[in-house]
Order: structure tokens, then C-alpha cells, then sequence
């Protein structure tokens, strides 16, 4: 056919590809994928060979019965699969598409077919197109031996994923297919790291410590993302586990970073109610219904402490 004018999904193509590269550059493909992949530090994948059917390290795909699922080595040059890498190498290669300059990549990414449903192709990107949230995006998805796996890059938004499963089984595969073709719209809008779990492990060591780092760090909203609900769950796991100090402290540090957040006094009122410490708790369940008239939990509380604190001072 005559080139641009006819598509059909096949690994062929990228054996050929292969093959072209051998008799261009001299050298085995082998050789040239090797150099490239040092080139880009991805020092930890390799091409295997027909014969090497044992890998240490390999991990297992399963079928769709829930079997083990046979490996096998390429009997052909290697470009339509046989290449094992792990998942900081694969990183590396999403790293190195969002920022070399490399005029390879406007070439590999350059659109070689598009037909009338809108369809584009390159060289051996399956889907390439403009998305809402994506901008510019290329990807390729692929099952094989008890594996479904798929890398997507969206230059405009310098966003990149890669998402592997060791199962081909229907609900796993419904699994993947949710999260490759939902979540990237997400992450790319909500890309900071969230502070409470990144300094969860601190906030179980150095109180004190951990709060003064998400003091310096949640200002850096391009960065980092600071939610009350994160503080809130935080404070009711040590509540939860009866460290009531504790999550007083964390209740009130909340309250101090978002002064108008009805529901983390109600937290905090629920600790002093733990604590025993009635009138604190009634104080912070009246400045929690100040915020939110409608809080019938803050309501039902005060009713409570009144009652407590009436028989306590009639006994």
C-alpha cells in the first residue's frame, strides 16, 4: 500500500523497523537499543533472546483463566517485544520524552496516518491526538503473556504515565482500562503532592517538627497540596487510637492553618469530649456552629456536655 493510506494493528511493523536500523546504522539492534538506553539511564533493562526463557527477577503474568502465563523469548530481532525493564527505567524513558530535545522525538511523534474516525498514527504510537486536559498526547497500550500495560506522554502538560498489571483477567482489565483512561485528566489538573501523607511518618516522630515543616511548605501550592480533610483524618487516627493528646494537638494545628473550617472544630471539640475536658469541647463546638449554623453533631454534643456538666454540679 501506498505509505499513509492503509493501517493495520500488527507487531510486525515494529520488526521491520528494526530490521531498517541494522541495515542503516551497521550495528545489530541489540547494539543500538543498548546504547540508547545508556544514554538515557535506563541501566537496568535488557533484550532477551529467543533462548532465554528463565529471567530472575521476572515478574509473572497471568491469563485469563488465572493461569501462569508462558514466557517466551522473540524468535524475530527484538522491536516487537522482548524487551524487560523496571519501572524507574521505564520512568526514565517518560522523563526523557517530556524533556530532551532530541529531534528524534518531533520525528517519532510526527502523525503518519489519520483516517476519517479521526484516528491518528506515527511510527509506532497507536493513539496520538489533542486532549481536553492533556494537550498534545501519544500513547500505546498492549497485551501479551498474562500483561496489560500502557504508556501515555502529554508534552503540553509535561505529564507522563505508565500503568503495568500482571493479569489479563476481565476484572483486572476493566481495573486498567478505568485507571488509564480516567486518571491522567486528574492528575494533571491535581498534580501536588499531598503534605499529610508526605509527612505522616514525621508527624508519628517530631510532632512539633512536622508541623513546622508543613508550615514552610504549604504555601507552595504549585507544589504541594494542603487539604483540612487530610489534617482532619489525621487527627482521628490518633484519636481513633487513643492518643487523645496528640490528636488534640494535630486538631488544633489545623484549626490555626484553616481558621475557617467548621468541621475540623467539631474534631477538636470531639477530642476535649474524649479528654473529659467539657467546657474547651463546648467552646469548640460553639465556634464550629458559628461557622456552620447546620451542624446538628455540634448541636447534639452541646446538649450533652450541658447534661453532664448540670448532674456533675447537682451530685
Amino acid at each position: 500500500k501506498k505509505p499513509g493510506t492503509f493501517y493495520e494493528y500488527n507487531s510486525i511493523g515494529a520488526e521491520l523497523v528494526s530490521y531498517i536500523l541494522q541495515r542503516v546504522y551497521e550495528r545489530s539492534y541489540e547494539e543500538l537499543l543498548s546504547d540508547f538506553m545508556v544514554e538515557i539511564g535506563m541501566r537496568n533493562s535488557v533484550l532477551v533472546t529467543q533462548k532465554e526463557k528463565e529471567i530472575d527477577h521476572l515478574v509473572r503474568g497471568y491469563d485469563e483463566e488465572g493461569r501462569l502465563a508462558q514466557f517466551d523469548g522473540n524468535p524475530l530481532i527484538g522491536g516487537g517485544f522482548g524487551l524487560l525493564a523496571t519501572l524507574p527505567d521505564l520512568m526514565k524513558l517518560v522523563v526523557f520524552q517530556l524533556e530532551s530535545q532530541d529531534p528524534l522525538i518531533k520525528e517519532a511523534t510526527r502523525v503518519l496516518y489519520e483516517d476519517e474516525e479521526d484516528n491518528r498514527m506515527g511510527y509506532l504510537w497507536q493513539d496520538m491526538g489533542i486532549g481536553e486536559e492533556e494537550g498534545f498526547y501519544y500513547s500505546k497500550t498492549g497485551t501479551s503473556i498474562g500483561t496489560q500495560s500502557g504508556i501515555i506522554i502529554c508534552p503540553d502538560s509535561r505529564y507522563g504515565e505508565v500503568l503495568i498489571i500482571n493479569s489479563t483477567q476481565e476484572d483486572a482489565l476493566d481495573d486498567w482500562f478505568s485507571l488509564f483512561y480516567e486518571i491522567e485528566g486528574d492528575l494533571i489538573k491535581y498534580p501536588q503532592i499531598r503534605l499529610v501523607p508526605l509527612l505522616e511518618s514525621e508527624f508519628d516522630r517530631d510532632l512539633e517538627k512536622a508541623k513546622d515543616t508543613y508550615r514552610s511548605l504549604k504555601d507552595q501550592k504549585q507544589v504541594y497540596s494542603s487539604e483540612p480533610e487530610d489534617l482532619n483524618a489525621l487527627g482521628y487516627k490518633y484519636l481513633n487510637r487513643g492518643e487523645v493528646d496528640r490528636a488534640i494537638s494535630i486538631f488544633q494545628f489545623a484549626c490555626e492553618v484553616f481558621p475557617e473550617d467548621a468541621n475540623l472544630y467539631d474534631s477538636l471539640g470531639e477530642a476535649y469530649f474524649e479528654k473529659g475536658d467539657m467546657k474547651s469541647s463546648a467552646t469548640h463546638y460553639r465556634r464550629s456552629l458559628e461557622l456552620n449554623p447546620d451542624n446538628e453533631n455540634a448541636k447534639n454534643y452541646l446538649v450533652e456536655i450541658a447534661k453532664s456538666t448540670f448532674l456533675l454540679e447537682h451530685k
